[in-house]
C-alpha cells in the first residue's frame, strides 16, 4: 500500500499549530496537507469543534486538538496551542488558507537546525511604494527602523511561519499573541532570521478599517517595545540638529 508523503530529511523534530477559522473545509484540507509532511504533532486550537472535525484529526494520529469554549483570536489561539508543543521546529499555519505540503516543507527545512524564525516572503513579490498598502508600510517601517532592512516587509504577522525551540524559549509563547510586537522582540534579542518562499495569503491583515485599527494598535506596542531597549532613539543618531546652541538648555 503507497502513502503519499512530502519526504524531508529533517535533523530534529518539527510540530505544527494551526488555529481553526470559520471555513471548516478549509481546516480539514490543510490538516490533509500537514499529514504529508513529517511532523511529531499536530497542534489543533478550535473553538467548540465539530464532531468532523474531531473525526478528521483522530484519523491523523498525532494531532492534538485543543477544544476551548468560545471561539478566540487566532493569534491567541497559537499562543495557546504553542504551549503543548516540545519539538525544535514548529511551523505555524493558517487553518482558513490551504497551503500545499511542499511549499511549507520549505519553511520546515528552513529552520531545521539553522534559522531561529523563518517568515513568509513577501518582499519576493513586494511592489511599488506608492501601491502598498497601509499595513505593508507599517510592516516596512518597523524592519527599517531596527535595522533590518532586509526584512523589507516582512513579518511574524504574516502566515506561514516557522520558529526554533531558541525563539520560543527566548520569547516565550505568550509573546505571540501579538505577533508584530514578538517579531520586534525577536530582532531586538538578535535572533537568526530567513524566509521559506512565497505564500500568497490571500489578503495580508489589516486590510478592513477594523484589522486596519488593529495593525495600527500592534506595531505601537512594538515600537514601545523597542523604545525601552534601544532608548528614545533608537540607536539613529540626531545629525540635523544643532543642540549645542542650546547651551545648558540642550539635552
Amino acid at each position: 500500500m503507497s502513502v503519499a508523503l512530502c519526504p524531508i530529511p529533517l535533523q530534529t523534530k518539527a510540530s505544527a499549530v494551526v488555529c481553526a477559522g470559520e471555513d471548516e473545509n478549509a481546516l480539514v484540507q490543510t490538516l490533509s496537507q500537514l499529514e504529508l509532511l513529517p511532523l511529531h504533532e499536530i497542534v489543533v486550537v478550535a473553538g467548540q469543534p465539530t464532531e468532523r472535525l474531531f473525526s478528521q484529526a483522530r484519523g491523523l494520529g498525532n494531532a492534538i486538538v485543543v477544544s476551548l469554549p468560545d471561539r478566540v483570536d487566532p493569534d491567541i489561539g497559537r499562543a495557546l496551542g504553542v504551549k503543548l508543543t516540545g519539538a525544535d521546529t514548529v511551523l505555524f499555519v493558517d487553518g482558513a488558507n490551504v497551503v500545499g505540503a511542499e511549499q511549507l516543507a520549505r519553511f520546515l527545512w528552513e529552520c531545521d537546525g539553522k534559522l531561529d524564525v523563518v517568515l513568509n516572503d513577501l518582499g519576493a513579490r513586494m511592489r511599488t511604494f506608492r501601491h502598498r498598502k497601509g499595513v505593508e508600510r507599517l510592516q516596512e517601517f518597523l524592519n527599517a527602523s531596527l535595522k533590518r532592512e532586509d526584512l523589507k516587509i516582512n513579518s511574524l504577522s504574516v502566515l506561514p511561519f516557522a520558529l526554533s525551540r531558541n525563539a520560543l524559549d527566548t520569547l516565550g509563547a505568550g509573546a505571540l499573541s501579538v505577533p508584530v510586537k514578538a517579531h520586534a522582540q525577536a530582532i531586538l534579542k538578535g535572533l537568526k532570521f530567513g524566509t521559506g518562499g512565497f505564500v500568497g495569503a490571500g489578503g495580508l491583515p489589516g486590510f478592513a478599517d477594523s484589522g486596519w485599527k488593529k495593525a495600527a494598535g500592534d506595531h505601537a506596542e512594538a515600537w514601545r517595545e523597542a523604545l525601552s531597549v534601544r532608548g528614545d532613539r533608537m540607536h539613529f543618531a540626531d545629525t540635523m540638529r544643532n543642540r549645542g546652541i542650546l547651551g545648558e538648555w540642550a539635552t
